[in-house]
């Protein structure tokens, strides 16, 4: 138990202050840097803090040990400095849940092999008096990589975010319709704009940092106190929703770009439109303007740019070669070239100088969504659709890195004025700020999402199914990748280990099923026929297979000969689990409901209705008496097979429910959610008892023989190996 959890109030505040106490006598040599960097590498003492208080205060200690006239050894120093990285990059998850302290510190701490940081984590499974899930790999984002933080708070997409001119604050516009002020320093939400009737396509802030406009399909434009979150006026004119905004350098006009193929130019002070510029034939998507205030480029669906006066309003060239939707367009900070980001794959340079109006290609990549320029003008950040953000050389077209993080879209780039960081905005609903010139830190993963996962029956091995066609083979106690399995030519979806733990099984949507060698990863025999891909089980005696045999039916096939024993018809699968005396089998549907089957005679006896969305996977209790179920309904339901009766409602993911598995014991139910969390449930009681986030959405989970190691995976690409610790 934490000894300073039975502090006084008085005790209670000299404690969290108690860093600046002995950071302020340090200044002045009454004491060494010794109790400082002590108090802060004490487990203890950060879980205190922690608790009682949001992350920044604590993030704010280690700046006081730190400083120059702090008399602290600089590899203690570097030590500081990795925890306070790693309780930066987990504030979102912390401000919301504090107990996933000790499970951060894991996962983002455990490959740094300091003495102070080894010991601080040694010392949170000797003082943790809960059930929590331990990393047993470095299976979160370190610290003094490109990630610097997360900010959470939008419900849906974010769509636009702008940065001040000091490079303080920004704003961000979601689906959600309304936009946030963030402090960037500290990662914390200053306030929310409330005003928008729809969603909120586009943000820009004036070059005195003092306005906010934003562009919304309420078919307005709004202008916003950026210190006071008010409404200063609202713009209309459009006649459709307005996708995109921007502001003239000098303050004065207000650019917008509309889904009624319109661009409007406003003045920003008064109001009024000064012109409005027609010429696309199709939603016009992005709008930039030079930085001498004389030109507007726009983009739109019509897969053309133009040029445009802004003066006169006339329409001044047309750019042609993309052929897709442009998506986005940035100028350099000379106004010499134009970055436009489409559709069709590609990223193109424009020279606007030149009579020349053929684009020149950097690389092809898949749905470029957003682009922004270096304030040096060497740099191109972009963001494509379900891929890391990449960062080009706009000189050579060379790719230079990529940041990876986010699991969806990224809508929106924006690079601070002193060109250090770079602010994005994605479909994933977060806002992630990267440090462009930190040092990349390589993890070994997949190169898509994560479909599935399975765990030998003897505990050693795990395998993983991927959209990037290949299944990976990892040794399950020390997390590191044994293997690579390469043969499909579409998404793996789904794996299954033979009892014996000799074989892989593996479906995909290639309308394949592959046999593998789980020790030498070489391939034996392919199944084809009319397979979809989805479903894959094993019967515990490693004769029979389930898989989705067309989108009405499972197929019951004989694994050594690979022939058909029978068809369950009736059900469009996307799950189905065995029970362990192999006798009955339960199928989960996109169709809200489960279906009980016996798998001997090929006949339905229960379909389960209660979930009112997709139900995604199924779980079966050791004893087969209870099958557990995921949705996306945001919930997990505990059903009786025998009589197909509903017993229990799991209520605490906030988004769908992928991926769920029972422990060996049949105490706990781990579940898994596009909500980024791993939960673990008493599935007696149905108490929600400890959460871990997992960085990116969770498609899969599997659990050892053991009871307490997990393999969880999914969007983010990464797979987590996880410990249960705490159980009595």
């Amino acid at each position: 138990m934490n000894y300073f959890n039975n502090l006084s109030p008085e005790d209670a505040e000299y404690v969290l202050n108690l860093p600046y106490h002995l950071a302020e006598a340090g200044k002045e040599k009454m004491v060494i840097g010794d109790d400082l960097s002590g108090l802060l590498t004490d487990y203890e003492f950060i879980e205190y803090k922690n608790f009682s208080l949001p992350p920044q205060p604590l993030i704010d200690d280690y700046d006081l040990a730190l400083h120059p006239d702090i008399q602290i050894h600089q590899k203690t120093k570097e030590s500081l400095k990795l925890i306070q990285s790693a309780i930066k990059l987990a504030t979102n998850v912390l401000a919301d849940d504090p107990a996933q302290l000790a499970g951060q510190l894991w996962g983002r701490l455990l490959s740094f092999k300091k003495p102070e940081i080894q010991a601080m984590l040694a010392q949170t499974q000797e003082s943790l008096g809960y059930i929590w899930l331990r990393p047993l790999t470095s299976n979160l984002t370190p610290p003094e990589g490109t990630l610097v933080r997360t900010l959470t708070g939008h419900l849906d997409w974010v769509k636009a975010v702008a940065i001040t001119p000091d490079g303080k604050i920004a704003v961000s516009a979601s689906l959600d319709k309304t936009l946030k002020v963030w402090d960037l320093f500290s990662g914390v939400e200053l306030r929310t704009l409330t005003g928008h009737s729809s969603y909120v396509q586009g943000v820009a802030i004036t070059s005195d940092g003092q306005l906010v406009v934003s562009a919304s399909l309420d078919k307005t434009i709004k202008v916003w106190d950026l210190s006071s979150g008010g409404i200063l006026k609202t713009l209309t004119g459009h006649t459709n929703g307005v996708n995109a905004v921007a502001i003239t350098h000098d303050r004065k006009l207000v650019v917008s770009g509309s889904e009624d193929h319109t661009l409007k130019i406003w003045d920003l002070d008064s109001g009024d439109v000064f012109h409005t510029l027609s010429g696309h034939n199709s939603s016009v998507t992005a709008v930039a303007i030079t930085p001498d205030d004389k030109l507007a480029i726009s983009g739109a669906w019509d897969k053309t740019l133009r040029v445009w006066d802004l003066q006169s309003g006339n329409q001044l060239r047309i750019l042609t070669g993309h052929t897709g939707a442009v998506r986005a367009v940035a100028i350099t900070p000379d106004g010499n070239w134009v970055v436009s980001a489409a559709d069709d794959d590609t990223l193109r340079v424009w020279d606007l100088s030149s009579e020349n109006e053929i684009p020149i290609v950097i690389e092809k990549a898949y749905r470029f969504h957003s682009v922004a320029i270096t304030p040096d003008g060497r740099l191109a950040i972009c963001g494509a659709n379900a891929s890391p953000i990449k960062v080009y050389d706009l000189q050579t077209g060379q790719k230079l890195r990529t940041l990876s993080g986010h699991t969806l879209i990224v809508n929106a780039i924006a690079i601070t004025p002193n060109g250090q960081w770079a602010i994005s905005a994605s479909s994933d609903t977060t806002i992630k700020v990267w440090n462009l010139y930190a040092e990349d830190v390589t993890q070994s993963r997949h190169e898509d999402w994560v479909n599935a996962v399975a765990i030998s029956s003897d505990g050693r091995l795990a395998v993983s199914s991927s959209e990037d066609r290949t299944l990976k083979i990892w040794d399950l106690p020390s997390g590191t990748e044994i293997r690579t399995l390469t043969g499909h030519q579409y998404h793996v979806n789904g794996v299954v280990i033979t009892p014996d733990c000799q074989h892989v099984i593996s479906a995909s949507d290639d309308r394949t099923i592959k046999i593998w060698d789980l020790y030498s990863g070489n391939e034996l025999r392919t199944l084809t026929g009319y397979y979809l891909g989805e479903v894959l089980a094993i019967t515990t005696d490693g004769q029979n297979v389930i898989s989705e045999f067309t989108n009405k039916s499972l197929k019951v096939w004989d694994f050594h000969s690979g022939s058909e024993v029978r068809i369950l018809k009736g059900h469009s699968a996307v799950a189905v689990a065995i029970t362990p005396d192999g006798r009955l089998a339960v199928s989960a549907s996109r169709d809200k409901t489960l279906k009980v089957w016996d798998i001997n005679s090929g006949t339905e006896l229960h379909t389960l209705t209660g979930h009112t969305d997709w139900v995604n996977a199924v779980a079966i209790s050791p004893n087969g008496k209870l099958a557990v179920s995921a949705s996306n309904d945001n919930t997990l339901k505990v059903w009786d097979i025998n009589s197909g009766t509903e017993l229990n409602t799991l209520i605490g993911h906030y988004y769908w429910v992928r991926t769920v598995a029972i422990t060996p014991d049949g105490r706990f139910v781990v579940s898994g959610s596009w909500d980024k969390t791993l939960k673990v449930w008493d599935l007696e009681s149905g108490e929600d008892i400890t959460t871990f986030d997992c960085e990116g959405e969770v498609n899969a989970c599997a659990i050892s023989p053991d009871g307490v190691t997990i393999v969880a995976a999914g969007r983010s690409d990464q797979i987590s190996f996880l410990r249960l610790e705490g159980l009595a």
